[in-house]
């Protein structure tokens, strides 16, 4: 993402209870992807596009920890055609529909089908 002046970028996901702010998201020397270090924040996959460019887009965070809830807290939750809209420093906003969700564990991440 660009770093430009203004507000910082959000991602909001209305069916589910989602408004967090976003950070960039990195995969380690392991190619795992570091969900941000706190969990009411979200993390947009640096290596991936854009936000509101075409191609594969991966977004993270917790779902809970061991007391409270994350950022993430509902997504089981979130159903096909649900609305996502990221919201940027300069106050546009690019808006997607959910077409398919997956959960997987830490430990069990699909990294070579998602990267």
């Amino acid at each position: 993402m660009t770093r430009t002046s203004g507000p910082l970028p959000r991602i909001e996901i209305p069916s589910i209870g989602v408004n967090a702010r976003v950070v960039n998201a990195y995969t380690n020397s392991r190619k795992k992807l570091i969900p941000p270090a706190s969990i009411k924040i979200a993390g947009w996959w640096a290596g991936g596009t854009v936000p509101g460019e075409r191609g594969p887009a991966v977004v993270v965070g917790h779902v809970n920890d061991t007391r409270r809830p994350g950022v993430f807290q509902r997504l089981r939750d979130m159903k096909r055609g649900a609305v996502i809209r990221y919201h940027h420093r300069d106050g546009s906003v690019d808006s997607f529909i959910a077409v398919r969700g997956e959960q997987h564990r830490k430990n069990m991440f699909p990294t070579r089908r998602v990267y």
